[in-house]
């Protein structure tokens, strides 16, 4: 992912997508017909996770690219909440449809249609009208020198580094609950592959809610930076309460408010992010920005799975949501004492003006 950032400022970002989408159409496809002749196994299921988050990795920037380069600045709130609730709207119904699907013919059919639901993206990408510009020759740095830059602003600069490190330590202890969804749903609520479906569904609508509350909020600025982290809090204690459920209908309130804190802290912080970096910079940030999603996830389901085999899955819930919700707390301890530090600066500022005004009545 910080690689990516490089290529999409070489490349049209449009065809990135578009590419992207398309080759994510054949990795689904492919998988869906191996899975309909029996040859799947586990080593091949591996490779072609590896194959679909390396795409993901190169397309998640450039779409970011492409819908930030046709709004303005103060605009870029409300963009990135609506793309969030147009993808949790979907996550919101897929799964309960997948349900179905799978009751009637599998997990073959499923990772078909998933395959083909991707072209239309494919098609849109190339045909957005943008304001786009490609780096010329002179003006390109080498990608090594790109990308060291790119990490030496994130650690010089304590907001964008305070979002970075809280955002990898809730998918890493928190967000990556998901893995335990399946067999909550089948051990603790006895579910089948329909209830399940709905599990997911409810973290969807949550997801769906948040990010149209998200979109339909004025622009986050620096000093709502504790407000951000707060989500954390809410999700990890939403998580915590997870373990404690005997049935979906306990728990499907608290899925949904999972799915809201989710996608909250994810949309605001990427705001966050980005009111932060200066233009010229944005692109390998952004890169750095989908990194801890990238990497953290499949350590935080292995952390996750592991620790639900070794002990127990309710223990498992209670123990990464209590680590998160620990380390969310330092991080926002120092959120809170930089905002405070900000307002003193400003406040210092404007105390020579009132003197000069005064000396002036």
């Amino acid at each position: 992912s910080s690689a990516a950032s490089d290529v999409y400022k070489r490349q049209d970002p449009r065809k990135l997508v578009a590419g992207a989408n398309l080759a994510m159409c054949l990795v689904n496809v492919g998988l869906g017909m191996w899975v309909l002749l029996g040859e799947i196994t586990v080593w091949q299921l591996i490779l072609v996770t590896v194959v679909a988050g390396s795409i993901r990795a190169l397309e998640h920037p450039a779409r970011h690219a492409v819908m930030l380069r046709v709004v303005e600045r103060d605009q870029v709130h409300n963009v990135i909440g609506l793309n969030a609730a147009a993808f949790h709207f979907a996550s919101a119904i897929g799964p309960v449809l997948a349900g179905l699907v799978y009751e009637w013919g599998g997990a073959g059919p499923c990772f078909i249609l998933v395959g083909l639901a991707v072209l239309p993206m494919a098609g849109l990408a190339r045909g957005a009208s943008q304001r786009y510009q490609i780096q010329a020759d002179a003006e390109r740095e080498p990608p090594l020198q790109a990308l060291i830059g790119g990490f030496r602003y994130v650690i010089d600069h304590r907001r964008t580094r305070t979002v970075l490190l809280t955002a990898a330590a809730a998918v890493l202890f928190l967000w990556s609950f998901r893995t335990l969804l399946a067999p909550l749903s089948k051990d603790a609520f006895a579910l089948g592959e329909i209830g399940y479906g709905f599990v997911m569904g409810f973290v969807g609508v949550g997801s769906f809610l948040g990010a149209i509350f998200v979109a339909a909020g004025r622009r986050v600025e620096e000093e709502d930076t504790p407000r951000v982290l707060r989500y954390v809090l809410a999700g990890a204690a939403c998580v915590a309460g997870l373990a404690f459920c005997t049935s979906l209908a306990q728990a499907s309130v608290l899925l949904v408010c999972v799915g809201f804190a989710n996608i909250a802290f994810m949309v605001r912080s990427n705001v966050l992010v980005q009111g932060a970096v200066p233009e010229a910079l944005r692109a390998r940030v952004m890169g750095i920005w989908a990194l801890p999603f990238g990497a953290c996830w499949p350590i935080g389901s292995l952390l996750m799975g592991f620790l639900a085999e070794e002990l127990d899955l309710r223990t498992a819930l209670l123990a990464g949501s209590s680590v998160a919700f620990v380390l969310c707390v330092l991080f926002l301890l120092a959120a809170s004492k930089r905002s405070l530090a900000v307002a003193a600066q400003d406040e210092l500022r404007q105390v020579p003006e009132t003197r000069y005004c005064c000396l002036l009545y």
